[in-house]
């Protein structure tokens, strides 16, 4: 989980704009 990179930018792509899953 923390030793997965995509996993982090994802989370962080989702607080900086939750709509971007498009």
């Amino acid at each position: 989980y923390m030793s997965s990179p995509c996993h982090i930018e994802l989370i962080l792509s989702e607080k900086e704009e939750p709509v971007k899953k498009e």
